[in-house]
Protein backbone atom coordinates (compact mmCIF):
# COMPACT_ATOMS: atom_id res chain seq x y z
CA UNK A 1 0.00 0.00 0.00
CA UNK A 2 3.00 2.61 0.97
CA UNK A 3 4.59 1.55 -2.58
CA UNK A 4 1.44 2.78 -4.55
CA UNK A 5 0.63 5.81 -2.17
CA UNK A 6 4.35 6.74 -3.15
CA UNK A 7 3.13 6.70 -6.51
CA UNK A 8 0.78 9.45 -7.38
CA UNK A 9 -1.67 9.62 -9.98
CA UNK A 10 -0.40 11.32 -13.41
CA UNK A 11 -3.72 12.59 -14.60
CA UNK A 12 -4.06 14.16 -11.14
CA UNK A 13 -0.76 15.42 -11.06
CA UNK A 14 -1.17 16.89 -14.05
CA UNK A 15 -4.21 18.09 -13.40
CA UNK A 16 -2.99 20.36 -10.70
CA UNK A 17 -0.03 21.75 -12.35
CA UNK A 18 -2.27 22.28 -15.64
CA UNK A 19 -4.23 25.98 -14.99
CA UNK A 20 -5.52 25.34 -18.38
CA UNK A 21 -7.71 22.12 -16.63
CA UNK A 22 -8.23 24.36 -13.41
CA UNK A 23 -9.16 27.65 -15.44
CA UNK A 24 -9.87 26.04 -18.20
CA UNK A 25 -12.55 23.88 -19.02
CA UNK A 26 -14.09 24.28 -15.92
CA UNK A 27 -14.40 28.03 -16.16
CA UNK A 28 -15.21 28.00 -19.85
CA UNK A 29 -18.31 25.41 -19.21
CA UNK A 30 -19.15 27.60 -16.28
CA UNK A 31 -18.97 31.00 -18.22
CA UNK A 32 -20.37 29.57 -21.03
CA UNK A 33 -23.63 29.22 -18.97
CA UNK A 34 -23.29 32.84 -16.84
CA UNK A 35 -26.08 35.45 -17.32
CA UNK A 36 -24.20 37.95 -20.28
CA UNK A 37 -25.42 40.57 -17.98
CA UNK A 38 -22.96 39.35 -15.29
CA UNK A 39 -20.02 39.13 -18.06
CA UNK A 40 -20.56 42.73 -19.21
CA UNK A 41 -20.11 43.81 -14.78
CA UNK A 42 -16.64 41.81 -15.11
CA UNK A 43 -15.81 43.62 -18.31
CA UNK A 44 -17.29 46.91 -17.48
CA UNK A 45 -14.22 49.10 -16.38
CA UNK A 46 -16.51 51.17 -14.37
CA UNK A 47 -17.55 47.77 -12.10
CA UNK A 48 -13.76 46.74 -11.50
CA UNK A 49 -12.64 50.21 -11.19
CA UNK A 50 -9.08 49.54 -12.61
CA UNK A 51 -9.83 47.85 -15.59
CA UNK A 52 -8.82 44.58 -15.27
CA UNK A 53 -10.65 41.80 -14.17
CA UNK A 54 -11.25 40.89 -10.99
CA UNK A 55 -11.17 36.69 -9.81
CA UNK A 56 -13.98 35.33 -9.09
CA UNK A 57 -14.49 33.62 -5.46
CA UNK A 58 -15.23 30.61 -6.57
CA UNK A 59 -11.88 30.15 -8.32
CA UNK A 60 -8.47 28.93 -6.61
CA UNK A 61 -4.78 29.43 -7.79
CA UNK A 62 -2.81 26.56 -9.06
CA UNK A 63 -0.58 26.77 -6.02
CA UNK A 64 -3.57 26.77 -3.29
CA UNK A 65 -5.51 23.64 -5.50
CA UNK A 66 -1.69 22.16 -4.90
CA UNK A 67 -1.35 22.74 -1.25
CA UNK A 68 -5.09 21.16 -1.15
CA UNK A 69 -4.20 17.83 -2.89
CA UNK A 70 -1.25 17.59 -0.61
CA UNK A 71 -3.10 17.89 2.29
CA UNK A 72 -5.69 15.89 1.18
CA UNK A 73 -2.89 13.04 -0.14
CA UNK A 74 -1.37 13.54 3.80
CA UNK A 75 -4.66 12.79 5.26
CA UNK A 76 -5.45 9.74 2.92
CA UNK A 77 -1.84 8.46 3.80
CA UNK A 78 -2.45 8.96 7.14
CA UNK A 79 -5.36 7.23 7.41
CA UNK A 80 -4.28 3.94 5.54
CA UNK A 81 -1.28 3.98 8.22
CA UNK A 82 -4.10 3.89 10.80
CA UNK A 83 -5.83 0.73 9.34
CA UNK A 84 -2.57 -0.78 7.94
CA UNK A 85 -1.39 -0.38 11.71
CA UNK A 86 -5.02 -2.13 12.62
CA UNK A 87 -5.02 -4.37 10.40
CA UNK A 88 -1.15 -5.67 11.86
CA UNK A 89 -2.54 -5.82 14.96
CA UNK A 90 -5.68 -7.52 13.56
CA UNK A 91 -3.43 -10.10 12.07
CA UNK A 92 -1.12 -10.52 15.27
CA UNK A 93 -3.62 -10.95 17.56
CA UNK A 94 -5.00 -13.61 14.63
CA UNK A 95 -1.67 -15.06 14.55
CA UNK A 96 -1.40 -15.69 17.99
CA UNK A 97 -5.00 -17.21 18.28
CA UNK A 98 -3.88 -19.19 15.59
CA UNK A 99 -0.69 -20.62 17.31
CA UNK A 100 -2.60 -21.09 20.56
CA UNK A 101 -4.92 -23.18 18.71
CA UNK A 102 -1.99 -25.10 17.51
CA UNK A 103 -0.50 -25.51 20.66
CA UNK A 104 -3.91 -26.84 22.29
CA UNK A 105 -4.17 -29.20 19.68
CA UNK A 106 -0.95 -30.33 20.06
CA UNK A 107 -1.40 -31.09 23.23
CA UNK A 108 -4.90 -33.04 23.07
CA UNK A 109 -3.26 -35.35 20.35
CA UNK A 110 -0.82 -36.20 22.94
CA UNK A 111 -3.33 -36.22 25.34
CA UNK A 112 -5.45 -38.70 23.00
CA UNK A 113 -2.22 -40.51 22.31
CA UNK A 114 -1.50 -41.23 26.04
CA UNK A 115 -5.07 -42.22 26.72
CA UNK A 116 -5.11 -44.45 23.59
CA UNK A 117 -1.98 -45.81 24.96
CA UNK A 118 -3.66 -45.98 28.80
CA UNK A 119 -6.40 -48.28 27.38
CA UNK A 120 -4.24 -50.73 25.25
CA UNK A 121 -2.15 -51.10 28.44
CA UNK A 122 -5.51 -51.55 30.80
CA UNK A 123 -6.91 -54.32 27.84
CA UNK A 124 -3.48 -55.96 28.34
CA UNK A 125 -3.56 -55.92 32.25
CA UNK A 126 -7.38 -56.92 32.26
CA UNK A 127 -6.67 -59.80 29.99
CA UNK A 128 -3.83 -60.97 32.18
CA UNK A 129 -5.59 -60.70 35.25
CA UNK A 130 -9.05 -62.63 33.84
CA UNK A 131 -6.24 -65.31 32.30
CA UNK A 132 -4.94 -65.24 36.12
CA UNK A 133 -8.10 -65.85 37.33
CA UNK A 134 -9.09 -68.75 35.25
CA UNK A 135 -6.15 -70.29 35.53
CA UNK A 136 -6.40 -69.86 39.27
CA UNK A 137 -10.18 -71.37 38.99
CA UNK A 138 -8.79 -74.81 37.16
CA UNK A 139 -6.03 -74.68 39.39
CA UNK A 140 -8.78 -74.66 42.93
CA UNK A 141 -11.30 -77.16 40.96
CA UNK A 142 -8.45 -79.45 40.48
CA UNK A 143 -7.50 -78.94 43.74
CA UNK A 144 -11.01 -79.38 44.76
CA UNK A 145 -11.30 -82.80 43.36
CA UNK A 146 -8.24 -83.92 44.55
CA UNK A 147 -9.05 -83.29 48.19
CA UNK A 148 -12.63 -84.80 47.43
CA UNK A 149 -10.94 -87.65 46.22
CA UNK A 150 -8.83 -88.03 49.42
CA UNK A 151 -11.55 -87.33 51.57
CA UNK A 152 -13.42 -90.20 49.74
CA UNK A 153 -10.08 -92.49 49.67
CA UNK A 154 -9.91 -91.74 53.93
CA UNK A 155 -13.36 -92.28 54.81
CA UNK A 156 -13.22 -95.42 52.67
CA UNK A 157 -10.06 -96.57 54.87
CA UNK A 158 -11.46 -95.36 57.74
CA UNK A 159 -14.84 -97.95 57.33
CA UNK A 160 -12.67 -100.24 56.46
CA UNK A 161 -10.27 -100.50 59.38
CA UNK A 162 -13.67 -100.25 61.27
CA UNK A 163 -15.63 -103.07 59.67
CA UNK A 164 -11.54 -105.35 59.97
CA UNK A 165 -11.68 -103.97 63.61
CA UNK A 166 -15.73 -105.23 64.59
CA UNK A 167 -15.00 -108.41 63.19
CA UNK A 168 -11.75 -108.68 64.92
CA UNK A 169 -13.56 -107.98 67.97
CA UNK A 170 -16.33 -110.78 67.17
CA UNK A 171 -13.78 -113.03 66.92
CA UNK A 172 -12.57 -112.20 70.01
CA UNK A 173 -15.94 -113.00 71.50
CA UNK A 174 -16.64 -115.70 69.82
CA UNK A 175 -13.29 -117.26 71.07
CA UNK A 176 -13.69 -116.22 74.78
CA UNK A 177 -17.80 -117.95 74.24
CA UNK A 178 -16.05 -120.90 72.65
CA UNK A 179 -13.26 -120.99 75.44
CA UNK A 180 -15.73 -120.57 78.26
CA UNK A 181 -17.53 -123.32 76.80
CA UNK A 182 -14.52 -125.70 76.86
CA UNK A 183 -13.74 -125.05 80.37
CA UNK A 184 -17.02 -125.93 81.41
CA UNK A 185 -17.55 -129.12 79.59
CA UNK A 186 -16.39 -132.59 80.83
CA UNK A 187 -16.15 -136.10 79.05
CA UNK A 188 -18.33 -137.36 81.86
CA UNK A 189 -20.49 -134.06 81.77
CA UNK A 190 -20.37 -132.29 78.54
CA UNK A 191 -22.90 -129.88 79.16
CA UNK A 192 -21.02 -128.57 81.91
CA UNK A 193 -20.54 -127.60 85.77
CA UNK A 194 -23.52 -125.63 85.98
CA UNK A 195 -25.71 -128.03 84.60
CA UNK A 196 -24.84 -130.53 86.33
CA UNK A 197 -25.61 -128.46 89.42
CA UNK A 198 -29.15 -128.05 88.21
CA UNK A 199 -29.68 -131.32 87.14
CA UNK A 200 -28.81 -132.72 91.23
CA UNK A 201 -30.73 -130.07 92.72
CA UNK A 202 -33.90 -131.23 90.30
CA UNK A 203 -33.38 -134.83 91.42
CA UNK A 204 -33.13 -134.14 94.78
CA UNK A 205 -36.43 -132.06 94.53
CA UNK A 206 -37.94 -134.88 92.66
CA UNK A 207 -36.83 -137.72 94.92
CA UNK A 208 -36.00 -136.69 98.58
CA UNK A 209 -34.92 -140.29 99.20
CA UNK A 210 -33.81 -141.92 96.21
CA UNK A 211 -35.58 -145.52 95.30
CA UNK A 212 -34.88 -148.48 92.60
CA UNK A 213 -38.34 -146.63 91.57
CA UNK A 214 -37.27 -143.08 92.15
CA UNK A 215 -33.72 -143.88 90.37
CA UNK A 216 -35.54 -144.29 87.45
CA UNK A 217 -38.12 -141.77 87.38
CA UNK A 218 -34.94 -139.40 87.63
CA UNK A 219 -33.30 -141.29 84.87
CA UNK A 220 -36.23 -140.35 83.02
CA UNK A 221 -36.96 -136.70 83.84
CA UNK A 222 -32.72 -136.27 83.36
CA UNK A 223 -33.16 -137.55 79.63
CA UNK A 224 -36.17 -135.64 79.25
CA UNK A 225 -34.77 -132.48 80.78
CA UNK A 226 -31.51 -133.42 78.61
CA UNK A 227 -33.90 -132.98 75.57
CA UNK A 228 -35.04 -129.93 76.41
CA UNK A 229 -32.01 -127.89 77.53
CA UNK A 230 -30.71 -129.51 73.81
CA UNK A 231 -33.81 -127.87 72.15
CA UNK A 232 -32.89 -124.71 73.98
CA UNK A 233 -29.36 -124.87 72.88
CA UNK A 234 -30.22 -125.25 69.42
Amino acid sequence: MAGNLGKEDSSSVQGVQDPSTIGGSKLAGNLGKEDPSSVQDVQDPSVTGSGHKRPRAGNKSSAETSKYQREKKKEEVKQLKAEIEELEKSNSHLEGQAFQLRMDLKETREEMKETREENINLKIVQKSQSDSIRELGKVKLIASGEKIKALKEEHEQEIYALKAKHAQEIDALKEEHERQMGVCRTPENPWGAEVEMWLQNARKMNNPVETPATASQATSNFDNSDVHFASQMA
